[in-house]
């Protein structure tokens, strides 16, 4: 990582009143605070501490940040809130969690520049209003049926997944929104978990588009082999193997040459069907060896692989030390440290602001900003009767592959940038990942929307020439290549900043750019294991990846904050900067209500098997259950819903005053009336005039639009388009027009 000397924030003079009980308001103002924002918690009396509630975990959701404790029934303590809120640019609740405030706090939330509302299902559709958990919205959305094995039961993970992802889409929200703050317009951000868990269910939605039931398939993958956890003499191993040269390199390290000839295995579709036989190969290798061993082998031999990481190994993992993940910080009532997140997003000009210490309840209890009382804002600034979407004034070049930097610029393409990607002849890797309809591939274009392609071969001198231009006019270049791959082309950093001083460059990778491990091989698997996201998600003790690829998707949702604060720093001093990140470090901040000792977690309940499917459950029934049969319930004569229907137990369960919910697949996510509602799964067309089904941006803006509208098309399909728009010289076009 470069060494980064900065004393300046993202963002300045900007101040945020958080409400709601929901962890995501407290995670979403946390990313703020880091950012360099003031924020208020506004603490109610009394507080929910219920094992799902944000209070539940005061100590590190309030690190950073000032204490108001508000009664709601005193007419000057609201008073006290009303003066606070009419000096503030934020509000932050969660509308279906909180507590009553009189209809007086209600009016003055309604003209806040910037309202912010996290919420289960949103504002609209049959569900809106439900007030559904982290753990019953990840059985709702298809997130636990995908996790786990496949003979086992789905699987909850005690990490907060949709809460958390939920919290960044509402921090990039927020600083979108920023950007209309000069026309005084008032904007307002909705944010649905339900919308968010949708968004990340892209490699198991394209199975759906034909036809197919997705399903989970526990630590393996469904187009590589080999590809799972093993266990070795101390622990687990993650083993990714993602080409046939990596399946000869591990081969080679386990001294068995005559398997890599078996024709069995010679190809890699060969080696998905025979998995099982493949594993059985490798396992006695493994089995016989240490974690450490294992991991200088393969990686010394260029196979990706790494350590299962128990949540308390993650502070003495030389990575996550070397990058500063943690602070500590002490609590005043109980004097107890805590360990919570530093401040991930970091620049070449700015960085961020880590909590120094705990507020005590209502230490801020005369808050005032000191500034004077806003004008009330007038409407949104419009051209032709139309409201523009917040960035149709930005250029943004993407150059990536899968699921990490695509993901953080689609989301930018959304919100009205103009976005090229920058592809090799070939096109990116994810063109390849099946199925396919007429040759392109289902998930690469649900990646890739609002794209334009272009062919870029830094090899030869016109492609090194257009990269070149194109970097001259981009506002945003986001890339996710391996550290050093640019460089060795001549686009370093500092080059790339003496192009063009005013871009904000984002770049993510496995480790971040100069770690200790900046060399390894990643992959999205071998990164939930050292993240700890797989020590939490654990079946029969087993631990398991999630089925989504959610170190992928956290890792290009920070992208996607960190180009946004780096637009708002450029917009207060005019200066670009270099930005990087770690999958690993943002990964492990999923894992933070852990890191102090608390193994409660968020999924209090469990599982179990009906005749059509299952049925999760929060409450001591099901627990109940778990502990009658702890190894697999759906298979024991002690489960007394095994002959039932899912709708029966549901009735049962719910008329016992246990919360409930069905455990969908994601078949059955994307056909339901609340998916359908929402727009979730939108149509857009190529150029070559194909219509593809496309994923909606879980950001929502008000009156400012998000829209989802163009399928990319082939490779270089776009490059005439790209050439006129941006104003390229035309000799870059192949038919030198």
């Amino acid at each position: 990582m470069p060494e980064f000397r900065v004393t300046d924030t993202f963002i300045k003079d900007l101040s945020v009143v958080e409400f709601g009980d929901r962890l995501s308001t407290g995670l979403c103002g946390a990313l703020l605070q880091r950012l360099g924002a003031d924020v208020v918690v506004i603490e109610p009396d009394p507080l929910d501490l219920s094992q799902e509630s944000k209070w539940h975990y005061r100590e590190i959701l309030a690190a950073g940040k000032q204490s108001m404790a508000i009664d709601s029934n005193c007419e000057k303590d609201i008073d006290r809130l009303v003066n606070v809120l009419e000096q503030s640019d934020v509000a932050l609740i969660s509308s279906d969690w909180a507590v009553n405030f009189p209809e007086k706090l209600d009016a003055v939330l309604d003209k806040m520049p910037i309202l912010c509302d996290l919420t289960a299902f949103g504002s609209s559709g049959p569900m809106a209003g439900q007030r559904y958990t982290d753990s019953m919205l990840q059985a709702f959305t298809g997130l636990m049926d995908i996790t786990g094995s496949i003979e086992d039961p789905p699987t909850p993970t005690k990490v907060p997944v949709t809460e958390c992802c939920a919290a960044v889409f509402a921090a990039a929200g927020i600083l979108s929104a920023l950007r209309s703050r000069k026309r005084l317009a008032v904007q307002k951000v909705e944010i649905s978990l339900f919308d968010t868990a949708v968004s990340m269910l892209s490699t198991f939605l394209p199975n759906y588009f034909t036809g197919e039931r997705p399903t989970r398939i526990g630590n393996r993958h469904a187009s590589m082999s080999p590809w799972n956890a093993y266990r070795a003499i101390d622990g687990w191993v993650l083993l990714c193997a993602a080409s046939n040269d990596m399946w000869g390199r591990v081969c080679g390290v386990i001294n068995r040459r005559d398997i890599k000839s078996d024709p069995r295995f010679a190809a890699m579709s060969g080696r998905v069907m025979h998995a099982a036989e493949v594993d059985a190969a490798i396992l006695p290798w493994i089995n016989a060896r240490t974690v450490g061993e294992c991991v200088r082998r393969f990686s010394a031999a260029g196979v990706a692989c790494g350590p299962v990481y128990e949540v308390k190994k993650l502070f003495s993992d030389p990575n996550l030390v070397f990058r500063k993940a943690f602070s500590q910080v002490k609590d005043p009532a109980s004097g107890a440290e805590f360990l919570v997140p530093a401040a991930i997003i970091r620049g070449s000009c700015a960085g961020g602001r880590s909590p120094q210490s705990i507020p005590s309840k209502n230490q801020h209890s005369q808050k005032s900003t000191g500034r004077p009382t806003r004008q009330r804002p007038g409407p949104a600034a419009t051209e032709g009767g139309t409201v523009h979407g917040v960035l149709s004034d930005m250029r943004v070049l993407e150059m990536g592959s899968y699921t990490t930097s695509p993901l953080a610029a689609r989301n930018l393409g959304a919100l009205g940038a103009y976005v090229v990607k920058a592809e090799p002849q070939q096109g990116e890797l994810s063109r390849a990942s099946p199925p396919h309809a007429e040759g392109q591939s289902y998930f690469c274009t649900l990646s890739n929307s609002d794209k334009r392609s272009v062919v870029i071969d830094l090899r030869t001198d016109r492609g090194n020439a257009l990269f070149r231009e194109l970097l001259a006019k981009s506002d945003v270049f986001v890339e996710n290549m391996k550290p050093g791959v640019l460089s060795r082309h001549g686009f370093g950093p500092d080059e790339i900043e003496r192009i063009n001083p005013k871009l904000v460059y984002c770049s993510v990778s496995g480790f971040g750019a100069g770690s200790p491990l900046a060399d390894r091989p990643a992959m999205d698997t071998t990164i939930q294991g050292m993240a700890g996201i797989m020590d939490l998600t654990r079946q029969g003790g087993v631990p398991h990846k999630m089925g989504i690829s959610i170190a992928d998707i956290v890792g290009g949702q920070f992208a996607l904050v960190a180009i946004l604060a780096g637009l708002e720093y450029r917009e207060r001093t005019g200066k670009g900067q270099y930005i990087e990140l770690s999958m690993q470090e943002v990964s492990a901040w999923l894992t933070q209500f852990f890191w102090n000792g608390d193994g409660s977690g968020t999924a209090g309940g469990g599982v179990t098997k009906c005749v059509d499917g299952y049925v999760y459950a929060t409450g001591s029934e099901i627990r109940r259950i778990v502990a009658q049969c702890p190894r697999s319930p759906m298979d024991s004569p002690g489960n007394p819903y095994a002959g039932s229907r899912k709708v029966d137990v549901l009735d049962e369960l719910t008329s016992q005053g246990v919360r409930c919910v069905p455990v969908q697949t994601v078949s059955e996510v994307a056909s339901h009336p609340q998916t359908v509602a929402r727009e979730l799964i939108v149509r857009g067309r190529s150029m070559n005039g194909k219509t593809w089904p496309l994923l909606a941006s879980p950001i929502r803006l008000f009156p400012s639009p998000v829209v989802v509208r163009r399928a990319i098309g082939a490779v270089g399909a776009d490059l005439d388009e790209v050439l006129r728009d941006w104003g390229i010289r035309t000799e870059h076009s192949p038919a030198g027009k």
